[in-house]
């Protein structure tokens, strides 16, 4: 039994960029959800289609923790 989102991993590691381009994101970024989320970095960026601001970073709160 893997880990949820482990499935494909290393097969979208390759198409980090390519995503990035297709979206609209650095493939940093494409990275960083692809570390946190793996495979199902598909179902956040589908989330996030119709209000891409859904993929801005969190900015630092108020007390600046």
């Amino acid at each position: 039994m893997s880990l949820l989102g482990a499935e494909g991993y290393f097969a979208l590691i390759n198409q980090v960029e390519h995503v990035g381009e297709l979206v609209g994101l650095h493939p940093y970024r494409v990275r960083h959800l692809l570390d946190r989320y793996g495979s199902l970095m598909d179902d956040v960026l589908a989330l996030a289609a119709d209000n891409p601001e859904l993929l801005s970073p969190i900015q630092e709160g108020a007390g600046g923790t």
